[in-house]
């Protein structure tokens, strides 16, 4: 009778434990109401430019999913938190072994201001910075382990408590005498009562831990382990390595194993379509979770990344598209980058003047290697073979000779290349008569280092005198010089150009144009390379893409063929 009695309560023990950490687990996904916020966390691929339309992408979905709500007038409406990653260096340019800054690129106050509610990603992850590793890496670490030990402790009680049962029911089955069976009954309940005070005190220790840790960002805790709820992903097609994107993004992060509820098809996708229904069922499918990774590029809306993504495109019922056109644009540049670009400008072609700017950007990148060959001209066989984009090769000059004549006043002309084909596109604008201005690394390194002196100097003046710092007041870049941050500056000169000329198939271009519209240049003054028979002198004209596109999408019924 003891035996049983003793069996029972032990049992009734472990079944409320195992209840316990069951409703843990339901309170860290955000509960069964979706109570607690979703946090999107983009997942980022090779690129800066690639990786900042993916995170424009999340926040068109983050504001997808609480629009319906708003719409409706619900109140109380789950919140939806986009995590934002620094970036990683360009591959191809760089090695892409160092991070990019967000908080430096980006204007992540204009978020705030805007409504998007959004969070560092290494700030979620408890991290002094990306890749870091310092102290607030070690507080996250150790509340990770601190959690784990309290599990090992709970199971092992469980154990010892499993041992002791049978020892017990051993010691009735030996015909032990019952005064002794007594004792030892007491002296297990004694046993058990201190486990159970000691195990009641872990799992308070333990659910203080994880309230610190699931603080909300404001509350600056150390907000997340890293473990991911589940993975939404936007297109029926093999997966990348997903984890080893996850790894090069720094901040410890970790994807749930395959499963049908932990990696998610989204229902609205460039390919699905983005009804207000699918929406629904998009909304009530994450409700589970709380830690989501969105896996996409130019998956979520029809050629996010391509010119000016959907910003000019006569979107109609596909709400995907609508966000990314409506949102998208909240994100862009920080003062920090405008302000390197203008000093260029102001150096180089004077503050105030009209000039033309133009990317030129062969594509794949084997065709870059292409147009490194010393020799004077490029085998016209060769670039047909290599080139997805051979046409450039021809019409560049004349388009950028055409433009130059539709605006005198622009004199001059700002070249943005890769360094290592900027001999060849150099000799070419030569031959044409054009003298082209770039960013070199030594010009970009001197003007960083006077912004910084000047921030100092200030700073300095500015706290002397009692007022407040100007505009460049501000402590020395953590992100390193290189290509791809000297590509940022670039992006941005390119922004405030008079005229641009780019290359359509480029992300980087598509960067450049969508950062313009976003600053309210029109779309008139922008041009692109294409190998369109009505573009050979003239380059193709922005709108001219959209207006094509959607004709031959009326006609064809296809997203296929979407060359320009």
């Amino acid at each position: 009778m003891h035996a049983y009695l003793l069996y029972t309560l032990l049992l009734s023990l472990y079944i409320s434990t195992s209840i316990a950490g069951a409703q843990r687990e339901a309170e860290r996904a955000g509960g069964e109401d979706g109570a607690g916020p979703l946090y999107i966390v983009p997942i980022l691929w090779h690129g800066p430019n690639n990786q900042i339309t993916t995170i424009k992408e999340a926040i068109s979905l983050a504001h997808l999913l609480t629009s319906g709500d708003r719409r409706r007038g619900q109140a109380g409406s789950r919140r939806v938190v986009v995590a934002i990653p620094d970036l990683q260096e360009h591959k191809f340019s760089d090695g892409g072994a160092r991070f990019m800054f967000a908080s430096e690129l980006f204007d992540l106050a204009a978020l705030t201001a805007a409504g998007v509610d959004h969070v560092p990603l290494a700030q979620l992850r408890g991290l002094v910075e990306t890749g870091a590793g310092g102290a607030g890496s070690e507080a996250g670490s150790e509340a990770g382990q601190g959690r784990g030990k309290g599990r090992r402790r709970q199971q092992q009680i469980r154990e010892q408590q499993g041992k002791r049962r049978l020892q017990w029911e051993a010691g009735q089955g030996q015909g032990q005498g019952q005064g002794q069976r007594e004792r030892q009954r007491r002296r297990a309940q004694r046993e058990q009562e201190d486990e159970q005070e000691q195990e009641e005190e872990e799992e308070a220790e333990e659910q203080q831990e994880r309230e610190a840790d699931q603080a909300e960002p404001e509350d600056g805790g150390v907000v997340w382990d890293g473990r991911l709820d589940a993975v939404l992903f936007f297109r029926d097609t093999e997966f990348p390595p997903v984890q080893s994107m996850l790894d090069d993004m720094g901040v410890g992060l970790q994807a749930p194993g395959r499963g049908k509820t932990t990696w998610l098809r989204s229902p609205v996708s460039v390919t699905r379509g983005c009804s207000s229904t699918q929406v629904a069922e998009l909304r009530s499918m994450l409700r589970p979770y709380r830690f989501v990774a969105m896996l996409s590029y130019d998956d979520f809306a029809l050629q996010t990344h391509k010119l000016a993504g959907t910003l000019l495109s006569d979107c109609g019922a596909d709400l995907c598209c609508e966000a990314y056109k409506t949102r998208s644009p909240l994100f862009h540049k920080s003062e920090l980058i405008y302000g390197l670009a203008e000093d260029f400008v102001g150096k180089a072609i004077g503050k105030g003047k009209p000039f033309i700017a133009a990317h030129i950007r062969p594509m794949p990148d084997p065709c870059v290697v292409l147009w490194q060959s010393p020799n004077e001209n490029l085998d016209p066989k060769q670039l047909e073979d290599t080139c997805r984009t051979d046409f450039m090769y021809y019409r560049f000059v004349p388009n950028l000779q055409s433009l130059m004549q539709q605006h005198p006043a622009a004199r001059t002309v700002f070249i943005m290349t890769h360094p290592l084909i900027r001999p060849r596109v150099f000799r070419m604008l030569q031959a044409g008569g054009i003298s082209p201005v770039f960013i070199d690394m030594a010009q970009f390194n001197a003007s960083v280092t006077a912004a910084e002196a000047g921030s100092s100097s200030s700073s300095s003046s500015s706290s002397s005198a009692g007022g407040s710092s100007s505009r460049s007041s501000r402590a020395p870049m953590r992100t390193s010089m290189s290509n791809s941050l000297l590509a940022m500056v670039e992006e941005a000169v390119a922004a405030t150009a008079t005229v641009f000329l780019g290359s359509g198939e480029s992300s980087m271009t598509g960067m450049i144009v969508q950062e313009r519209l976003a600053r309210g240049m029109a779309p008139e003054s922008t041009y692109f390379m294409s190998p369109h028979p009505n573009c050979t002198v003239t380059p193709c004209a922005l709108r001219d893409y959209y207006t094509r596109r959607a004709e031959r999408l009326a006609r064809q019924g296809t997203l296929k063929a979407m060359q320009p």
